[in-house]
């Protein structure tokens, strides 16, 4: 978290806090007075634009994360193309088991053991991989759902 979000967040909450009444005590002298209401309209006010501010930057915040799901979303794509690809393919799981099989046929079992590690590896990432792509499908939900701030999330102030 920013430290300009936390900092907002905190006078949000002490805003709040003093909206509800955790500011001085006054003693009730039995004639009403004007100032603990205008203390508390002003607190209230006060709580009111921290919160604003507060939103504005969750919301510019939200911007820039979602801006980078379709950088996501292409990288695990291409990830995922080329661990599912064939033999011929660069990368993929059937081309390492069809290298593992040739170094066998070739009588070379410590290559074919090194390659066997490799493919293990490979076999490991593909569930990862495609657990990320769920996963990022839901934050794609999720950041379609958000209001549109009114600036670009250049991060240019």
């Amino acid at each position: 978290m920013a430290r300009s979000t936390r900092v907002l967040a905190l006078g949000a909450v002490l805003a709040a806090a003093a909206a509800l009444g955790a500011g001085p005590a006054v003693a009730d002298t039995g004639t009403p007075s004007t100032a603990p209401s205008a203390q508390s309209d002003a607190a209230q006010k006060a709580a009111q634009k921290a919160a604003e501010k507060a939103d504005k930057a969750a919301a510019k915040n939200a911007a820039k994360f979602c801006a980078r799901v379709p950088v996501l979303e292409t990288r695990l794509n291409k990830a995922l193309t080329r661990l599912n690809g064939g033999a011929k393919d660069a990368g993929s799981i059937a081309a390492v088991q069809a290298r593992i099989d040739r170094q066998k046929a070739l009588g070379h079992p410590e290559i074919a053991t090194l390659l066997g590690d490799r493919l293990a590896a490979r076999q490991a990432l593909l569930p990862i991989l495609t657990k990320g792509k769920t996963d990022l499908d839901a934050v794609k939900n999720w950041c379609a759902a958000q209001p549109k701030p009114a600036s670009s999330p250049s991060g240019k102030e």
